[in-house]
């Protein structure tokens, strides 16, 4: 199995502004509410697609930090958020985008694969000209990912080996996992030339998969993903072991 963590991370010239996030949170927690409304703030957390887990998990950090003005006021012991603050949790194609996008003040947080980060940081790999994101941090590290290989019923793809000549997907350029598959392609000794390379977001995948046009696509992901279990229950698709 293929796994990768899957970090929170923001920019070190906002850490004062997180410092103050989670230290109001812990306050509001103890049930120390200011009568005085605060100050409207909004708070972006960058994702991934809907169909996969970045974007709920997002939308659930977004929730669990949010006090909105006019919303219910916390009681001792209750789910409390940050008084004034919105955070929205907005979709993105991936890890590698919301590095960028971190650093480049879009988004005030965002998910990312561990290894994506690091390589950012450090200007490795796809980051090598870009000479590293050194005001990069890490807030959380919060769970394992794993990288499926959704292969198309009667497709005869039993294992990572069957790829050769076959129709494949590896997603989006920015995504976490574009770089993993071709990493997991090399390691099975599978040239580019030797598949039909796809490079199409978890969606369109699915629907090119469903229509016969594609044979099989990657996805690093947390376990479940809603979209990989609606395709397994159309009884259309295998998860091809790696």
């Amino acid at each position: 199995m293929f796994s990768r963590m899957l970090s929170l991370v923001a920019n070190m010239s906002r850490q004062f502004r997180f410092a103050v996030v989670l230290a109001t949170s812990i306050g509001v927690a103890c049930g120390s509410v200011r009568a005085q409304e605060p100050k409207l703030d909004y708070f972006r957390i960058g994702t991934g697609s809907p169909a996969g887990t970045y974007f709920p998990v997002g939308e659930l950090l977004g929730g669990i930090i949010s006090l909105p003005p006019g919303a219910a006021k916390c009681e001792p012991g209750g789910h409390c958020g940050v008084p004034g603050l919105i955070a929205v949790a907005q979709d993105s194609p991936g890890s590698v985008a919301n590095v960028a996008d971190v650093a480049g003040g879009r988004y005030d947080s965002a998910l990312v694969q561990a290894d994506v980060v690091h390589a950012a940081f450090y200007g490795e790999n796809l980051f090598a000209t870009h000479g590293g994101f050194p005001d990069l941090r890490v807030i959380a590290n919060l769970y394992t990912e794993t990288m499926h290989l959704v292969a198309r019923k009667g497709a005869n793809i039993a294992s990572v080996g069957d790829l050769k000549g076959k129709r494949v997907s590896v997603d989006t350029p920015q995504s976490g996992t574009h770089r993993n598959a071709f990493l997991i392609l090399e390691a099975f000794g599978i040239e580019r030339t030797q598949i039909s390379l796809s490079e199409v977001n978890f969606e369109q995948a699915s629907d090119q998969l469903l229509a016969g046009k594609l044979d099989a696509f990657f996805l690093m992901t947390g376990f479940p993903a809603s979209g990989i279990s609606a395709l397994m229950a159309s009884d259309t698709v295998v998860i091809v072991p790696i």
